[in-house]
This record gives structure tokens, C-alpha cells and sequence, in this order.
């Protein structure tokens, strides 16, 4: 699912709507930035989602990203561009299922 970040409180919102596996979301949003996301979720939401674990992705490296991943359990950072396969392979590192997905001839099979 696809969540447009319009404000901060109505993504939260919206996450505890739908309860995801996983978060998936662009470090530099319009209204708000992946730290204050994953701050918020990880002071504000129940269980589980104050838990989920979070891919952040971006294309600035920075000390502040750094510190985030230090600072939280469950967040990794990749950076852009962004391979189909780095993409998969960090998901399923991100939630234990180490070779669960496929990647073969460009595509994934989320088998």
C-alpha cells in the first residue's frame, strides 16, 4: 500500500489503519522527514507497529542517517540508486526471511 505523506499525524494515522509489515519510505518527504517519522512511531504507536521494522531510503548520506539507524532497532538505510536485488535483499533481512524471495532474469517472485 501507498501512502501519500501529506502530514506527519495522518501518516501515523494511516499505519495504524493498515498495520504493514514493513515501511518502506523516502528519507526526504514534502511535509516531514523520515527521522521524524520513525521517531514518532517508535514514541507514539502501539505495538506492533511501534516495532516495524524500516527501510529508509534516500539519495544523501549523512551523519544524521548514521545516527538514526544507530538510535533505532529495526531501521536500515539504503541509498539510491536503488537494484531490484539490494531492494529485496534488504527487505528480507529486515524481517528474518533471508531467501525467501527470488530474484532472477529483473523480476521478483514474492512467493
Amino acid at each position: 500500500m501507498e501512502i501519500e505523506p501529506t502530514s506527519l499525524r495522518e501518516t501515523l494515522d494511516a499505519l495504524l489503519r493498515t498495520q504493514p509489515d514493513i515501511i518502506v519510505l523516502d528519507y526526504l518527504m514534502p511535509n516531514f522527514n523520515g527521522d521524524a517519522l520513525i521517531r514518532a512511531l517508535r514514541a507514539e504507536a502501539p505495538e506492533p507497529l511501534r516495532s516495524i521494522p524500516i527501510l529508509v531510503v534516500t539519495a544523501h548520506s549523512s551523519r544524521d542517517l548514521d545516527i538514526l539507524v544507530q538510535a533505532h532497532h529495526g531501521v536500515e538505510v539504503l541509498s539510491k540508486p536503488i537494484y531490484p536485488a539490494d531492494l529485496v535483499v534488504s527487505v528480507e533481512v529486515l524481517i528474518g526471511a533471508e531467501g525467501h524471495f527470488s530474484f532472477a532474469d529483473g523480476r521478483i517472485d514474492w512467493g
